[in-house]
């Protein structure tokens, strides 16, 4: 199961047209806090968030702790 950036690649691609996207690497941490605090070490000031099944729990904590930075969340 191809559950890495292949994953959203039609999506990435239509939104790429009128936004900056950026896919997450969400492996190579020992907790869901650590996962969390890379995104938000990389993402722009206030960004919108997608996530789907370990990502979704990576996003709902990225979420959770700086709230004042995501504006949207899809999960």
């Amino acid at each position: 199961m191809m559950c890495d950036a292949r994953l959203f690649a039609p999506q990435t691609a239509e939104l790429s047209r009128d936004h900056a996207v950026q896919v997450a690497c969400i492996t190579g941490a020992d907790s869901i806090a650590a996962l969390a605090d890379a995104v938000l070490a990389s993402a722009p000031p206030r960004f919108a968030l997608a996530g789907l099944s370990m990502g979704g729990i990576v996003a709902m904590e990225v979420a959770g702790r700086a709230p004042d930075r995501v504006t949207r969340l899809a999960l």
